[in-house]
């Protein structure tokens, strides 16, 4: 705050040398948090950027030195002395966790994927995307879920009802129909494991209710919680070996131990090394 001498914007917290968000303040003196508040950016000295001002939801400065800002509803990205970097056209500009820095855009209600200097990599044509994980993007086109690699090829070809974690470790969780069947491919598309999971939603009638998928699916370290619809967990390794059967109500995973907990009873997988 006090690096802009301004009475009339309100800037975020300073951030490393690069430009801060500031939002124009009403003439009461508050902060109008709506779609039309303009933004603009200021540098280290409190000196405005030029080509601003912007649409409220532009983004902050990343460790790149580039912003993501948005006018009229299209975006486009500046570097950190205001220059356009990539006019503002697409409906929508995200961040990617490509190795190149590539960005994801959307146009005419589809996806594609744009370098750092404006260039289409991969031309927008996707329903919808999930970000890179693993060097791989799941894609989706007509309904169907498939995976392209960094170079924007599609390496498994949208044939996937749906992607239930994306690639992690060499292998992604997917499920091939509407059943509710999951099952684990490698990036050569090949099912390591049949799909033979449940969904993972419990649909016990007696206690029916969301689980917290963040534990499940996802291969950390060669192995991967899996669970059935009585709520009742196991573990595999990338082999398909079920290391602890799927019957526990509790898993503890550690750098050396994986142990299973079923009321007062327990079982011990100790990792080999």
């Amino acid at each position: 705050m006090a690096r802009i001498r301004r009475a009339d914007y309100y800037a975020t917290p300073f951030s490393g040398a690069f430009p801060i968000l500031a939002y124009r303040l009403s003439p009461g003196g508050g902060l109008r948090v709506s779609p039309a508040l303009p933004v603009d950016y200021f540098d280290s000295q409190g000196k405005m950027l030029p080509g601003g001002p912007y649409q409220y939801g532009s983004g902050e400065f990343s460790k790149y030195g580039t912003a993501l800002v948005m006018r009229n509803g299209l975006w486009g990205m500046i570097d950190q002395h205001g220059t356009v970097l990539i006019p503002l056209q697409y409906e929508r500009l995200e961040f990617s966790k490509h190795s190149s820095r590539w960005l994801q855009a959307r146009i005419n209600k589809r996806w594609g994927l744009i370098d750092s200097s404006g260039l289409t990599r991969v031309i927008p044509q996707y329903d919808e995307i999930i970000d890179f994980s693993d060097h791989m993007m799941a894609v989706k086109l007509q309904d169907k879920w498939g995976f392209i690699d960094e170079s924007g090829t599609l390496i498994i070809p949208t044939m996937y009802n749906y992607v239930h974690r994306p690639f992690h470790e060499g292998f992604a969780a997917v499920r091939l129909s509407k059943e509710n069947s999951v099952g684990f491919i490698n990036k050569h598309n090949e099912c390591i494991t049949g799909f033979r999971f449940d969904y993972p939603y419990c649909v016990n009638k007696t206690n029916a209710h969301i689980r917290d998928l963040t534990k499940y699916y996802e291969f950390k370290n060669g192995f991967a919680l899996v669970r059935n619809n009585n709520c009742e967990i196991g573990v595999i390794n990338t082999d398909d070996q079920e290391v602890l059967p799927i019957r526990f109500y509790h898993v503890e995973v550690n750098d050396s131990t994986i142990i299973g907990h079923r009321k007062k009873r327990k079982l011990v997988y100790v990792i080999p090394r």
